[in-house]
């Protein structure tokens, strides 16, 4: 299997955040899971929208936001699966990765500088999943 395009943050303190309200995932699940999730989508939107534009479009459509299966997901990524076939490569390579990190075809970074802003507004929907926690402990669990 060819190896994806795929691009990961790291959230600083998660350990710590799961290890303190371990007893309590039940309650932070849902809005952890919509952060998580909310995150993943709007990454794959901007790396879609950013996506160079060949002769089929499948670039933009093998694009797909993932998140962990779990009630507290640690990761989401963004993954894209769109090989190349040709008779000299009849099994495939990764063109997408080929066009971010290869200079020769003139779309160097394409994936990485979509993604990248998006990382940056994660903190604000991180917040709102907080905010919400915050509502559902003040309630009395």
């Amino acid at each position: 299997m060819a190896p994806r395009l795929t691009q990961f943050a790291h959230i600083e303190g998660l350990n710590e955040l799961r290890r303190l309200i371990s007893p309590i995932d039940a309650l932070v699940a849902t809005p952890w899971k919509m952060a998580m999730t909310q995150i993943a989508e709007d990454a794959a939107n901007a790396a879609r929208a950013n996506a160079p534009i060949g002769r089929t479009g499948h670039l933009k459509a093998k694009i797909y936001a993932k998140v962990q299966k779990s009630d507290m997901p640690r990761w989401a990524a963004v993954r894209s699966r769109g090989t190349r076939k040709s008779l000299k490569y009849p099994r495939g390579y990764p063109y997408p990765r080929l066009l971010n990190y290869s200079a020769k075809h003139g779309h160097q970074g394409w994936f990485d500088n979509a993604i990248t802003p998006v990382f940056a507004k994660a903190a604000a929907a991180l917040a709102i999943a907080g905010n919400e926690i915050i509502k559902i402990w003040s309630r009395g669990r």
